[in-house]
């Protein structure tokens, strides 16, 4: 009988932990969410604004990189961020924001809407500039990418063409099949101040590949 009551404790002592930890979490789609809270990156902010799950990139070459460059941006949890929006079928926003503390910061601009862009491939835009910044102990250094995606928006934006650059590569890309067509150019570095001295602009894209001259 004493070991009864004994095990019928455990089983009651075991049954309000597991309340307990029930009560902690939130189960949603076979994860565990705890409520250390929900981290507010861009990318918020993007699938908000268009109503998508996410951005899909052509694959391969310049590509993969443009993806590259824009996760490592918009998947970051930010500090803070700012900025403004217009509702409606046609509607545009723009966003500030602050990573990594001061470290990273930039704006995100985004539209929808095909009578706005007037671009027959693409009803909806992201333009990203965003600048990394490492303080010295004469100066502060900066360097950047900018970066702009045009493409189709359903359950997710569709990139079906875009252009993107850092300080010593420039690349115009399209999508034909999933894959990226690419033209790219490789320099020094540009556009950002080296020594105390400013790089020359960049210069335009020359000789496209067919697939992108009719984008230019």
């Amino acid at each position: 009988m004493k070991h009864k009551l004994i095990a019928a404790l455990l089983l009651i002592k075991s049954f309000i932990l597991l309340i307990i930890v029930l009560g902690s979490t939130s189960i949603t789609g076979g994860s565990v969410i705890r409520d250390a809270g929900y981290a507010n990156t861009p990318a918020d902010r993007v699938h908000e604004f268009f109503g998508v799950g996410g951005v899909v990139f052509p694959i391969g070459n310049c590509g993969d990189i443009a993806q590259g460059l824009y996760e490592s941006t918009i998947s970051t949890p930010a500090n803070e961020m700012v900025g403004f929006k217009t509702e409606g079928p046609s509607r545009a926003a723009t966003v500030n924001f602050v990573l990594d503390r001061i470290r990273h910061f930039g704006t995100i601009d985004m539209i929808k809407g095909a009578s706005i862009i007037d671009d027959p491939y693409a009803d909806s835009m992201i333009s990203i500039n965003t600048e990394a910044v490492v303080r010295t102990p004469k100066e502060t250094r900066k360097t950047f990418y900018n970066m702009d995606l045009y493409g189709i928006t359903n359950q997710f934006f569709y990139v079906h063409h875009g252009r993107f650059a850092t300080p010593s590569l420039d690349c115009k890309f399209v999508n034909q099949d999933g894959q990226a067509i690419c033209d790219c150019q490789v320099h020094s570095i540009r556009d950002i101040a080296v020594a105390g001295i400013p790089n020359p602009l960049r210069v335009e894209l020359e000789n496209p590949p067919p697939a992108l001259k009719q984008l230019i």
